[in-house]
């Protein structure tokens, strides 16, 4: 995190008086997942997304819209691209180990195979 960042960040948890995790650094601790989260912030932040003819099929988790996040409308950087399928009963950190999105993904490389 450079300064600026770093004051922003420290700005958010005492305005919103954030509890940080203190479970340790143990992959699947709820503090590895906050800082694996505030790492990718950090790279998503510096990234640029370029336009490419790309054949791409996007997931997106329920609860990322209930939430209101963001989501990236992979039509605007793609002719290729199609909307994003809405994974039910599932998180930002869930949706890749629920079986509705093993079907969902497993339909659309089947699908991917037979047009290529």
């Amino acid at each position: 995190m450079d300064d600026e960042v770093y004051e922003q960040f420290l700005y958010h948890v005492v305005k919103h008086n954030v509890v940080l995790p203190m479970d340790g650094p143990d992959i699947g601790s709820e503090e590895h997942t906050f800082w694996v989260l505030v790492d990718n912030a950090m790279i998503f932040r510096s990234y640029r997304l370029k336009a490419s003819d790309y054949r791409i099929h996007s997931f997106v988790a329920e609860d990322s819209l209930t939430r209101a996040l963001n989501i990236i409308d992979w039509r605007r950087h793609s002719p290729n691209a199609t909307a994003s399928e809405i994974v039910t009963g599932t998180n930002h950190l869930t949706i890749i180990g629920k079986t509705p999105f093993h079907q969902r993904f497993a339909k659309r490389l089947e699908e991917a195979f037979r047009t290529s």
